[in-house]
C-alpha cells in the first residue's frame, strides 16, 4: 500500500495514525510530527521519525492482517456463532413480517372498513424500507452497533405502557385502519435499521471466503420465512385471530436482541472520532435530497394507483419535484468537498456494480409483483380462503428458500458468481412467462406447482445480487455497498407492488364496465381492488361470477406479463456484467 501522507495525533498518551491521500485534506485536530530525541541525546529530523512510525505502522497492519487469517472460522467460535444464530432470527422474522399479511389484506380492510385504504396496508411497511435504507447503512458503518441494535429493537418492540406504542404493538390493538397503517410504518422503519445492522455485523464476525456462504444462507432463511408468514397469516385471521401473529413478530425481536447483544464491535479507523465530529461526516444534505426524491417517486405511484388518476394535480407535481430533486442530488454528490463523507461515497460505485444494482431493482420488482398478485389470483378467481392461499402459496415460497441456500452452498466451488446468476434469471425469465398461462380453468393444485419454476429462479437470482455486491469494492465499503443493494431490491419491490395494484386496478375496472347495471359501485370497486368477499359473490348470478373471474385473471396475467419484461431487463444487465469471481484469490 502506498503512503502519500502519514496524519498522526496523540490521544491519552498515545500515538495513533491512519494512511491518508493528498486529496482527503487536513484532518482537523491532528498534529505535525515534532523532532524526537535520538538516544545520544541528538535530535531526528521530522521526516525520519515520520518513516519510523510508518514501518512501525505497517508493523501493525501487517501483525493484523496475520492475526485476521488466523481467525477461526465462524462455526467454531462460540461467540460469534451465536451472534450469527441471531441474524439468522432477525432475517427469518424480518421475511415474516414481509408476508404477514400478504393473504389477510382483503379481510383487513373489511374489518377496518377501509376499502379506500388498502392498497397502504402494504405500501406503509415497505416505503419507509426502501427510502431511510441507506441513511441507516451509513449510519451503521461508524456508530456503536450494539446500541443501534438495542434502537432497532425498540422500534418493534416497546412495552405496551408508554403512551405512544409503536410498531407491532400498535398492529395488535389498532382498533382503525390508521392505527393500523401507521403501526406497519413504524415496524418498516425498524426493518430499515435492522438491515444495515446485520450486514454489519456479519461482515465484521465472517472472513471474506466463508462470507458468501453465511450470507447466502440469511438471505435463504428470509426468503423461507415468507412462506411461513404468508401461510401464518392467514391461519390466524381465519381461524384465532390476526394480532396473534404479530405477538410472533414481537417474540422474534426480542429473541435476535439476545443473540445479536453480546457482539463485539471491531476497531475501526474512525473510533477516536468524537460524536460531533461523527455528526459533522454525516451528509445529511445528500440524505435530504435523496429522501425526498423517493418519497416523492413512490407517493406518486401510490396515489396514481389507487385513483387510477396519473393526471392528477396531487400526481404531477409530485413527480415534478422529484425530477427537480434527482439531478440537484447527483450534482451535490459530484460537487461535496469530502467525497468520502458524502451519502454515495467514492470508490462505490463501478460499471459493474450499477449493473448488479440495476440487476436486484428489475429481479425484485418482477419477484415482489409475482408472489404479492399470486396470492391475489388464489382468492379472487379460486374463492381461496387467507390460510388455504398461504398454503398454496407455500409451493412459490419454500422453492425460493432452498434455492437461495443450494446458492449460498454452490459459491464454495462455482469460481465465477455470473455462472449462477445468469442461470437463476433464465430460470425466473421462464416461470414468469409460464404464469401468464394462468387463468380461471387452471387448477389450483396446477397453478401451484407452477409457480416452483419462477420460485427457484428468484430465489437464486436475488440472492447472489446481495452476495455478489460485497465483492466489487474494498472491505471498508461493504457494509454500505450491501446495504445499497438490499435499498435496490425494496425499492424495486416497493415499485412492483405499487405498479401491479395499479395496473390490477385500472384493468379491472376497464373489464367490468358491460356489468355496470348488475353490480353495484361498491361491489365493482370491492373488485377492483382485488377484494372478493363471500356475501358478494354469493349474491352473484353464475354467468356474472364466471365473467368476474375471467377478468380477474386477465388482470393478473397482465401484471405477469409485466414481471416477466422486468426480468428479461434483470437478463440483460447480468449478460452485461464482467466475470468476477465471488471469492477472493487462494
Amino acid at each position: 500500500m502506498a503512503i502519500t501522507r502519514l496524519d498522526i495525533s496523540s490521544m491519552n498518551g498515545s500515538r495513533h495514525a491512519t494512511y491518508r491521500s493528498p486529496e482527503d485534506g487536513p484532518v482537523a485536530g491532528a498534529a505535525t510530527p515534532l523532532p524526537t530525541t535520538m538516544d545520544n541525546g541528538t535530535l531526528q529530523p521530522s521526516h525520519v521519525c515520520q518513516q519510523a512510525i510508518a514501518l512501525e505502522v505497517l508493523s501493525i497492519d501487517e501483525k493484523l492482517r496475520l492475526k485476521e487469517d488466523e481467525m477461526l472460522p465462524l462455526y467454531k467460535d462460540s461467540r460469534r456463532r451465536m451472534v450469527f444464530v441471531g441474524i439468522l432470527t432477525a432475517w427469518f422474522f424480518k421475511g415474516f413480517d414481509d408476508s404477514v399479511i400478504t393473504t389477510i389484506v382483503p379481510a383487513l380492510s373489511r374489518r377496518f372498513d377501509a376499502l379506500d385504504l388498502i392498497a397502504w396496508f402494504s405500501a406503509a411497511y415497505f416505503f419507509p424500507q426502501a427510502c431511510l435504507a441507506i441513511g441507516f447503512g451509513r449510519v451503521a458503518a461508524v456508530a456503536n452497533v450494539r446500541m443501534l441494535v438495542v434502537i432497532d429493537c425498540m422500534l418493534l418492540v416497546v412495552p405496551r405502557s408508554l403512551f405512544d406504542p409503536v410498531g407491532s404493538i400498535m398492529c395488535i390493538i389498532a382498533n382503525t385502519a390508521a392505527v393500523f397503517i401507521l403501526g406497519r410504518a413504524v415496524t418498516g422503519l425498524g426493518i430499515a435499521l435492522g438491515f444495515p445492522l446485520c450486514t454489519t455485523i456479519l461482515i465484521a464476525i465472517t472472513s471474506p471466503d466463508e462470507r458468501p456462504l453465511y450470507m447466502a444462507g440469511c438471505v435463504g432463511v428470509d426468503v423461507m420465512s415468507l412462506a411461513f408468514g404468508s401461510l401464518l397469516g392467514g391461519f390466524f385471521e381465519t381461524n384465532i385471530d390476526y394480532r396473534w401473529v404479530f405477538a410472533l413478530t414481537i417474540f422474534g425481536a426480542v429473541m435476535s436482541l439476545m443473540f445479536i447483544y453480546p457482539f463485539q464491535q471491531p476497531p475501526r479507523a474512525s473510533d477516536h472520532l468524537s460524536a460531533w465530529q461523527h455528526v459533522c461526516r454525516f451528509d445529511f444534505v445528500g440524505f435530504g435530497l435523496f429522501l425526498v426524491c423517493s418519497i416523492c417517486v413512490l407517493l406518486a405511484l401510490q396515489m396514481a394507483s389507487q385513483s387510477g388518476r396519473w393526471d392528477a394535480i396531487p400526481v404531477v407535481v409530485l413527480f415534478t419535484l422529484a425530477m427537480v430533486t434527482f439531478p440537484i442530488f447527483m450534482l451535490q454528490q459530484r460537487t461535496h468537498s469530502h467525497p468520502d463523507n458524502r451519502l454515495l461515497p467514492r470508490g462505490i460505485f463501478s460499471r459493474d456494480l450499477s449493473l448488479l444494482l440495476g440487476f436486484g431493482f428489475f429481479t425484485m420488482f418482477a419477484m415482489y409483483g409475482v408472489y404479492y398478485y399470486l396470492s391475489t389470483y388464489f382468492q379472487s378467481v379460486h374463492e381461496l380462503s387467507s390460510f388455504d392461499t398461504g398454503i398454496c402459496l407455500l409451493a412459490f415460497f419454500i422453492s425460493s428458500g432452498v434455492a437461495s441456500l443450494a446458492t449460498g452452498v454452490s459459491t464454495e466451488f462455482v469460481t465465477y458468481a455470473n455462472t449462477i446468476i445468469l442461470m437463476g434469471v433464465m430460470l425466473a425469465l421462464v416461470g414468469s412467462a409460464v404464469l401468464t398461462t394462468l387463468d380461471q380453468n387452471t387448477s389450483r393444485t396446477k397453478a401451484a406447482l407452477l409457480t416452483m419454476i419462477p420460485g427457484f429462479g428468484f430465489g437464486t437470482a436475488q440472492t447472489l445480487a446481495v452476495v455478489f455486491s460485497q465483492s466489487w469494492v474494498a472491505e471498508h465499503l461493504q457494509p454500505l455497498t450491501v446495504s445499497i443493494a438490499l435499498m435496490m431490491q425494496l425499492l424495486g419491490g416497493t415499485l412492483g407492488l405499487v405498479l401491479g395494484g395499479s395496473l390490477l386496478n385500472m384493468r379491472v375496472r376497464a373489464g367490468l364496465q358491460h356489468l355496470q347495471g348488475v353490480l353495484s359501485a361498491t361491489q365493482m370497486a370491492e373488485i377492483a381492488q382485488g377484494s372478493l368477499p363471500t356475501e358478494v359473490l354469493d349474491t352473484m348470478p353464475t354467468s356474472t361470477k364466471v365473467d368476474v373471474y375471467t377478468i380477474m385473471a386477465q388482470a393478473v396475467q397482465d401484471i405477469f406479463y409485466t414481471a416477466t419484461g422486468a426480468v428479461a431487463v434483470a437478463l440483460l444487465l447480468a449478460v452485461c456484467m464482467r466475470w468476477h469471481t465471488i471469492k477472493s484469490a487462494p
